[in-house]
């Protein structure tokens, strides 16, 4: 009879810790049937989500000017203004919403489920924190202003710089201004204030800013102190840091007219030195001296048409380095129009006289010819690879029928490094003399002078520091869009 019990009290004992074991685990399906995403409280937590940002949503369409739930009002409004909107309704998401070109805008990961959710509900979610956030609200109200010739802040004019602009490592040459460098004392005045609410920005910190007029580029630029040149690009605009110390950057997308290609002009309107050789601006008279562009905007280039210049008067200078990107087509075998020439036809050039030649790049009988830092009589007749301190040739004959992108990065009394498609062909030793020039010509070697290039620019850009192999690999991926189609 005790057997019977013991035996009783086991099998009793042993079906409650079962019985346990299972209402454990109902309860935890139970619970996660309740809460999970799909659940009821899931359902009811994205119900209250939806209906949250629904209202956010409604709010600032409510305050602007709506179109198909596109916003077109406004362009941007940063964390803290939508916070101040929407007072009571976005708790979960404070600082977390803005508005960035017209799109409603969620900053988060967008891999999170939060992320996706809020992509789902049609907000365009960028991985940025509102700091960030704030960086680029500025910049592209300041793009905005700079498109429409809005004046921002107090130029940089200095004699020290004439007109160029040194930073750091990098040098922002023609066309770029530095703005919003304001003194202590106009800090604290009103005007300070006042150039800010007039574009509508809520965060002066920032400040200043470089500009280029002509593209609509806005770098922004911490520090203050410019005239120790301690002033370094923001890390956020990493991919302008070499186009920033460019001289000229131009392409197919650039603005251009019959009289102007981006800050080039034509030489049917320049009114600087001329090289009367060849008949001097005479020789420029094909399409009425206007400039040319075929279907796809790239610059024409023959014996006729006029060619852009750009008149550099000392306001930029090229001492120890300097960097020259050209994406070209044409006959890499042609020769000068004018009898008795045996000189390179220029695809680009930096010069004013005779025997000096900081950068001319030219193409003859089949040779690409690099001269750099150049000082003595131009050679003549070059039909195989030759190298000599400060100047280069090479064979173009596999190249031939192809468009090409040549770079050129040169350090005086140093190396120039000559690349064709991203590939490093010929490293030479640089000449060592200073140089001055007046203007860069794009199609002839002075103005006047006709060693003409004959063929297309599709991509052209001229750099006041050697950039380094990143740089060129970057100029590189952008022209590919021209040399593989």
């Amino acid at each position: 009879m005790k057997k019977i019990l013991k035996k009783t009290k086991g099998i009793t004992l042993i079906a409650l810790i079962i019985t346990i074991i299972i209402l454990l685990i109902l309860a935890g399906i139970a619970v996660y049937l309740i809460f999970n995403e799909n659940g009821i409280i899931g359902k009811t937590r994205k119900a209250d989500n939806s209906h949250e940002i629904s209202e956010i949503k409604d709010t600032i369409n409510m305050e602007i000017e709506v179109e198909d739930n596109r916003i077109r009002g406004i362009r941007y409004m940063n964390t803290d203004e939508v916070d101040a909107l929407t007072e009571g309704i976005n708790e979960n998401y404070k600082s977390k919403i803005g508005v960035y070109r017209e799109q409603i805008t969620y900053l988060g990961d967008p891999q999170s489920e939060e992320g996706i959710f809020m992509k789902e509900n049609g907000f365009d979610v960028i991985d940025m924190t509102p700091d960030e956030f704030k960086y680029y609200i500025e910049l592209g109200v300041l793009e905005d202003s700079v498109n429409e010739g809005t004046e921002i802040g107090r130029e940089l004019q200095t004699n020290q710089y004439i007109g160029t602009i040194k930073i750091g490592d990098n040098i922002y040459g023609i066309d770029w201004f530095l703005i919003g460098n304001y003194t202590d004392e106009e800090k604290e005045s009103n005007k300070y204030n006042k150039q800010f609410e007039d574009l509508k920005l809520k965060d002066t910190t920032h400040a200043p800013y470089l500009v280029n007029y002509d593209t609509g580029i806005v770098l922004s630029i911490d520090g203050m102190v410019m005239y120790q040149a301690q002033i370094v690009v923001h890390s956020f605009n990493d991919m302008d840091k070499y186009l920033a110390s460019a001289i000229t950057y131009v392409n197919s997308y650039t603005e251009k007219t019959a009289q102007t290609y981006g800050n080039l002009i034509s030489t049917a309107i320049y009114q600087g030195k001329v090289d009367n050789y060849g008949g001097g601006k005479n020789i420029y008279k094909g399409n009425n001296g206007e400039l040319q562009y075929d279907e796809k905007g790239a610059l024409i280039l023959d014996n006729d048409n006029a060619i852009p210049v750009i008149e550099i008067d000392n306001k930029f200078k090229i001492e120890d380095g300097y960097s020259i990107n050209a994406t070209i087509e044409g006959d890499w075998n042609q020769i000068n129009p004018m009898p008795g020439d045996s000189y390179a036809n220029s695809i680009v050039a930096l010069s004013e006289a005779n025997t000096r030649y900081l950068a001319w790049i030219g193409v003859y009988r089949g040779y690409l010819q690099v001269y750099s830092f150049y000082q003595g009589a131009a050679i003549s007749n070059i039909r195989s690879e030759t190298t000599r301190k400060g100047f280069t040739s090479i064979d173009l004959s596999k190249y031939q029928g192809q468009k090409i992108n040549i770079q050129v990065t040169a350090v005086r009394d140093g190396e120039t490094n000559v690349y064709i498609n991203g590939e490093k062909v010929k490293t030479f030793e640089s000449g060592s003399s200073k140089m001055t020039f007046k203007y860069t010509a794009l199609g002839d070697l002075r103005v006047g002078r006709n060693l003409k290039f004959v063929g297309k620019i599709y991509e052209f850009g001229i750099y006041g520091i050697a950039i380094d192999e990143e740089g060129v690999q970057n100029n590189w991926e952008r022209a590919k869009q021209y040399v593989e189609n």
